[in-house]
């Protein structure tokens, strides 16, 4: 089964919104700011998806309570189960696939050597009646049933699967061993001879349910492995679940009962699931993650496996430098309820490969609303030292504004790269110095993009721009700072071959503008400060200073003007 699209219209904070999973890869990550809309999304799939005749709905459901307004779900899918295909079920009603914006022309008849989709479309007006019709632009609506619905293998895993270590109606644990008449005749059977509390007929249904979850990083003994009633209060139990042993696997961690979960879903990738994940991180330890990813994406596993599509949701780094570019999908939403979800793959190889090396790099830096797009390590760096400073100044620093720093490794991809992440949704901006002038037109494209750009005077790099604007004593500090980084030998030799006596620096009262140029050009030269941390300690000099005469210079200006944008 895949997901072709999704259409949502006044449900919950959404709006409107348009999710278009692409075809070319089995993996859709939704990153975003927190309350864009991602969860939503995932709640929408499985609503419209749902196997079951009730569906708790209310007035909060409703986009602003507004009930005026019908909730409306629609999603188009291939790889629809056959049975429901048949002419008498569905099979006058397979589409082509949708056009990419997951609309469909007049004629939306299967096209050759493409695969046949069916839309299902999820309504629910004032009443509070949920009604699901499959729908195609030649043909009348037609009502979907929940039994129809309850074959489309779509499988939730969220923080609330308990249900799935029992045998149930709903459960995948019952899906995954489709023993309904060995739950029913067990029970009574069980129920008749409760004394001995034989429940071997599930576990003849089990048998290979510790190899099915072992590669997703559950471990538990399959020799040890039984059905028992569950024991809830001193009331006759009627309920079945699995045991390691004496021990209920409800009692397993958060982390290893969600993997327990996908685990029985992957099980059905026979079926073709569609496996939707919240939060996909949460419970797992770092390795167990990884592990996880790399499972749904198709990279191990067992031989010949088949694979389903998965679409899943996270805040966490480390899950994004397991991602390729081609699985991200930016989730923002604007002040009228739309919500946007932008595939973070391009048309532009050299932005997919910058964000490639960010995926790697920086994964962070996708996770935050804003984006400092640093040129090198050295105004990286000087980034990070006002970050700390305004925190000292007035407790909340640039981080807690929604601002992520991202370094660009000197590259001019960084004036493409920031125009794609605007078209996703970020507010970018570039801070860079002004010593390559072939990237000049650059700037100026990207501000009249409305892209603000941070630089220096013309010509200055960025070791330039500090030594030409801080203070007497602010010099001294900082190639004092260079000496305990390299050596003073080293340092004292550089100046000597340009004619200076570190000595005598160090005594002047007032540093000439010329002495200050060659210490700058050294600086750039012999790489005193370009690393990260360098870059952070110098920053933070020049802004312990920043008060002694010469605010006004362009190297205070910038950063001001920097740290405004960032807390804005």
């Amino acid at each position: 089964m895949h997901l072709y699209a999704l259409k949502v219209n006044n449900f919950r904070g959404i709006r409107e919104c348009i999710f278009c999973p692409s075809s070319s890869s089995n993996l859709s990550c939704l990153i975003g700011p927190g309350d864009a809309g991602k969860s939503t999304i995932l709640t929408a799939i499985a609503w419209v998806f749902w196997p079951r005749y009730s569906l708790g709905v209310g007035d909060i459901d409703f986009y602003k309570c507004d009930t005026s307004n019908a909730i409306e779900i629609e999603a188009t899918f291939g790889g629809v189960p056959g049975e429901l295909i048949r002419e008498t079920k569905y099979g006058l009603y397979q589409r082509c696939c949708p056009n990419p914006d997951g609309s469909f022309d007049e004629d939306d008849d299967p096209k050759d050597g493409e695969p046949p989709t069916l839309t299902i479309k999820l309504e629910i007006d004032q009443t509070l009646e949920p009604q699901w019709f499959v729908i195609k632009n030649s043909q009348e609506p037609k009502r979907i049933s929940a039994t129809d619905r309850s074959k489309i293998p779509v499988c939730v895993i969220d923080t609330h699967r308990d249900n799935d270590m029992l045998w149930g109606r709903y459960s995948l644990l019952q899906r995954y061993s489709a023993s309904n008449q060995a739950v029913k005749a067990t029970s009574i059977n069980a129920v008749r001879r409760l004394s001995k509390m034989e429940l071997s007929d599930l576990d003849e249904a089990t048998k290979q349910i510790a190899e099915t979850v072992q590669p997703f990083g559950v471990r538990i003994s399959q020799e040890e492995l039984v059905n028992h009633f569950v024991m809830a209060g001193a009331g006759m139990p009627s309920q079945v679940g699995l045991f390691d042993g004496s021990t209920p696997l409800l009692y397993l961690g958060q982390g290893s009962r969600r993997l327990f979960s996908t685990g029985l879903a992957f099980a059905l990738a026979a079926n073709s699931s569609l496996i939707l994940i919240d939060e996909i991180e949460s419970g797992l330890e770092p390795h167990r993650l990884c592990n996880l990813i790399s499972m749904l994406s198709g990279n191990s596993g067992p031989k010949g496996s088949t694979y389903s599509q998965s679409i899943f949701t996270t805040h966490s780094p480390i899950a994004l430098e397991e991602l390729q570019h081609d699985n991200l999908y930016a989730v923002t939403r604007d002040g009228t309820g739309t919500v946007n979800v932008f595939h973070a793959a391009s048309t532009n190889t050299s932005v997919n490969e910058e964000l490639q090396k960010q995926l790697r790099s920086a994964p962070s830096s996708f996770l935050a609303p804003r984006i400092i797009i640093c040129e090198g390590h050295t105004e990286l760096g000087l980034v990070k030292a006002l970050d700390i400073r305004c925190r000292e100044r007035s407790g909340v620093g640039l981080t807690a504004s929604g601002v992520v720093f991202s370094e660009a490794h000197g590259s001019d991809k960084m004036f493409p790269y920031a125009k794609h992440l605007q078209d996703a949704g970020y507010t970018p901006c570039i801070f860079m110095d002004s010593d390559i002038k072939s990237y000049q037109q650059q700037k100026v494209e990207s501000r009249d993009n409305g892209i603000p750009v941070f630089d220096w005077d013309d010509g200055n790099m960025t070791e330039m721009q500090v030594f030409l604007d801080v203070s007497n004593e602010a010099v001294k500090e900082s190639i004092q700072l260079a000496i305990n980084l390299k050596d003073r030998e080293s340092i004292a030799a550089q100046l000597k071959l340009k004619g200076l006596n570190l000595d005598a620096i160090f005594s002047m009262g007032t540093i000439p503008e010329q002495e200050r140029r060659i210490i700058g050009q050294l600086a750039h030269k012999k790489s005193w400060f370009k690393q990260i941390e360098p870059g952070k300690r110098l920053g933070e000099i020049i802004l312990k200073h920043e008060s002694e005469g010469r605010i006004n210079r362009k190297l205070y200006k910038t950063l001001h003007a920097l740290e405004k944008w960032a807390l804005g």
